[in-house]
């Protein structure tokens, strides 16, 4: 029978759901680095990620039944601000309503030779 006593954390670990919680948390691992990893490139900052594993222990009739829970956190992705206005009608446009409109043309287009009168 020793030989099949789960002695430390890692042993019990390893043997939860046939080792498929180890291999989820491998995965884990992978994702909240790749998530911080990739918004430290695209943001900069000092992003954070973690990892929360939950055992719950439930004995009944000599025999320990043991469920895992792995949550993860990965850094939110920080949205841009888009500026609009409002309408007299309640909906929403790109133009300030209080600013004109300036008709812009095209300098680099060929002149027109001009009559001399």
């Amino acid at each position: 029978m020793s030989n099949h006593v789960l002695n430390s954390f890692n042993a019990v670990v390893a043997n939860l759901e046939g080792g498929q919680v180890l291999d989820d948390l491998t995965t884990a691992v992978a994702e909240v680095i790749a998530a911080i990893s990739n918004e430290v490139h695209t943001r900069g900052g000092k992003p954070k990620g973690s990892i929360t594993l939950r055992l719950d222990f439930k004995q009944d009739s000599g025999v320990m039944e043991v469920n895992a829970d792995i949550k993860t956190t990965v850094p939110k992705a920080v949205r841009s601000r888009t500026v609009l206005w409002a309408t007299p009608d309640n909906m929403l446009t790109t133009m300030n309503p209080k600013q004109q409109e300036f008709a812009f043309r095209d300098v680099n287009a060929q002149a027109q030779p001009r009559d001399a009168v």
